[in-house]
């Protein structure tokens, strides 16, 4: 079964994602627990570094990420490029310079 994501403004179709019921929720808890064991052992250093490669590859695609943005939500583009410029640079950077003080 599919979820079908509509754009407000025209009603057109923007996308059809699978939809999830609970035991594909289940799974992907499972495999999140599997894998926080591994993430714990990951060096301060280097979490920090795949956080700055999140920052970056949002900021690269900022405009294309606006734009289905405003689609999916039907607000202005400008009000959705803001949306991804906010968290990213406010947050991320306070936390990814936390991270890196952390002894590895």
């Amino acid at each position: 079964m599919n979820l079908t994501i509509l754009e407000p403004a025209t009603e057109s179709i923007l996308n059809e994602i699978p939809a999830a019921n609970a035991a594909d929720v289940n799974k992907a808890v499972a495999r999140a627990k599997a894998a926080f064991p591994a993430w714990r052992r990951v060096a301060p250093a280097e979490r920090a570094r795949l956080l700055r490669a999140l920052a970056d590859g949002v900021e690269r695609h900022t405009e294309r990420l606006a734009l289905l943005e405003a689609r999916n939500a039907g607000k202005p583009i400008s009000g959705s490029s803001s949306s991804f410029q906010s968290p990213v640079w406010n947050t991320l950077p306070y936390g990814v310079s936390m991270i890196s003080a952390l002894p590895s």
